[in-house]
């Protein structure tokens, strides 16, 4: 979410005195809380495993580029068979973990980071979702998203085209998902421990009952290391599956003052297309969304740089934009809709795959509707 005023303490005021939000599409989601020490190595917190079969989780302090770490939510289907893509996500103001929005912005909190992480799970089958928590929640209610590009001291982006916001997020993203993978395959290997020790002792009781001419299977392999029998056949517990990192496309997806960063990473298009993780990052791409998309900045809440535009549409992935009267139709900040309309239109006119939604117009500019737009993707 992003407000109009420019003096943050009065925004903040501003926040506690705004409509309450009624909508709580996923009010069965506990979360176990934990604190982490930065510098470690992420760790998995569990989460929640919600009854349709999906699991959300937190990772803790991911490391991306140099000293650069972010904590991640990722909800996930419990059937691994059914992934299809990986989204990542960027949040608005407000949008934190539920107990710290439950405590500084409780009027806000069915829309904390493990929902949204859900409703986007819902609305794109067969996703794993990926949400970047800002590194830095300013008054407790706005996000600034530091490790991607720079702020002001009011929490006014400023753009670049060489802050390392790709190279940033591509290795953030692949430890993510390889962290993700590890706790996929630590499970799998349980379930496998499990049936082995059931296996054995069912072998146990019926060569008891036989004659002693039974042979054992008993193996190691070159190193001595103990190999695991599963039937009359012995191989090793590790998975040989290929990492996730290389095969699932990536869509990104900005929301509010989120969509600052996606608009970083295509002004730093023009650069570091040399570099070997930025470059398999973005031929993985197919989608970007930018999701009613705005700042407290007065310019840049959409891009219109023709330079820049040309990058995005050489990229030839599907670009969507979704819109809503809170931020195109907002008096304070008349120039959102003029960017937003130049946007789609001179993108249009370079021949991208881009499509323009808008939502709730009928109704009057609302926070309420700014935030349920994403359910409508």
């Amino acid at each position: 979410m992003t407000l109009p005023w420019l003096n943050l303490k009065v925004l903040h005021l501003y926040l506690r005195q705004s409509e309450h939000l009624g909508y709580d599409p996923a009010n069965n989601i506990q979360i176990t809380t934990t604190t982490t020490i930065r510098g470690r190595l992420p760790v998995t917190m569990d989460a929640s495993k919600d009854r349709t079969g999906f699991k959300i989780s937190r990772l803790c302090c991911v490391q991306g580029h140099m000293s650069k770490a972010n904590d991640i939510v990722v909800c996930r289907s419990l059937d691994t068979s059914q992934e299809k893509r990986h989204v990542i996500y960027f949040g608005g103001d407000v949008q934190d973990f539920k107990e710290n929005m439950s405590i500084y912005n409780p009027e806000y909190a069915s829309w904390d980071l493990e929902t949204v992480a859900r409703i986007l799970h819902t609305r794109l089958p067969g996703s794993t979702v990926f949400v970047v928590r800002p590194s830095e929640m300013l008054l407790n209610t706005f996000s600034i998203f530091r490790n991607f590009l720079s702020f002001d001291e009011d929490g006014r982006p400023e753009f670049s085209n060489n802050f390392g916001a790709l190279i940033h997020l591509a290795q953030l993203y692949e430890n993510a998902v390889r962290t993700v993978e590890n706790e996929v395959r630590t499970a799998e290997n349980k379930v496998r421990s499990v049936e082995n020790e059931v296996d054995t002792v069912q072998k146990s009781e019926k060569a008891s009952s036989l004659s002693d001419s039974t042979d054992q299977c008993v193996a190691h392999d070159g190193d001595n290391v103990p190999l695991t029998c599963v039937g009359l056949n012995c191989s090793q517990s590790v998975s040989t599956e290929p990492s996730l990192v290389e095969k699932v496309p990536i869509s990104l997806v900005g929301f509010s003052k989120g969509c600052v960063v996606l608009n970083q990473l295509m002004f730093e298009l023009g650069g570091l297309k040399e570099n070997t993780d930025v470059a398999e990052f973005l031929s993985r791409l197919e989608a970007i969304y930018w999701i009613d998309g705005g700042h407290i900045g007065r310019k840049d809440a959409y891009i219109t740089d023709y330079d820049v535009l040309q990058n995005i549409v050489n990229l030839g992935v599907r670009l969507l934009v979704h819109v809503t009267p809170y931020q195109i139709m907002d008096s304070n900040r008349p120039w959102i809709d003029i960017e937003e309309r130049e946007f789609v239109q001179r993108l249009k006119r370079f021949g991208a795959d881009v499509q323009e939604y808008k939502h709730f117009m009928n109704f009057k500019p609302s926070i309420k509707y700014h935030f349920k737009v994403l359910t409508q993707i």
